[in-house]
């Protein structure tokens, strides 16, 4: 076998581990948010600096998974190593918007089918950092 042909079957045995192991998080993050209907975290960063603050606790709900426009979900948009909360909106394309109130913080259009795939649960509870400390 040649080393062109060697490098391309190289290339797509890489690129199919890459989208099993994709598959392979996403099931076990399906899988835990099935035993775990709340989830709770802790804001860090000012994306959502207008109604959190950093360090208050978040609390969503991962049945509650269909958006209205302006509704605040918690997102995992970091690829497994965090989470993110944003407020989702139609947009005009078709697609969906996902706002942050920290103006500096860049807003993206998805289409639905990803924001439903981010989408973690919906922002039913939050708790200032002050009640606890």
């Amino acid at each position: 076998m040649g080393k062109k042909k060697l490098k391309a079957k190289n290339e797509a045995l890489v690129a199919q581990v890459e989208v099993l192991e994709m598959q392979n998080k996403e099931l076990e993050r399906e899988k835990y948010f099935n035993h775990h209907r709340f989830i709770r975290d802790t804001v860090m960063g000012d994306g959502m600096n207008i109604t959190f603050a950093e360090g208050d606790l978040i609390i969503a709900d991962t049945k509650q998974r269909n958006y209205a426009s302006g509704d605040m979900f918690m997102l995992d948009m970091s690829k497994g190593t965090g989470t993110n909360v944003a407020r989702l909106q139609a947009h005009p394309n078709g697609g969906v918007e996902i706002i942050h109130e920290n103006i500096y913080h860049v807003q993206h259009v998805v289409s639905r089918e990803r924001a439903e795939a981010l989408i973690i649960g919906k922002i039913v509870g939050h708790i200032r950092k002050e009640v606890f400390e």
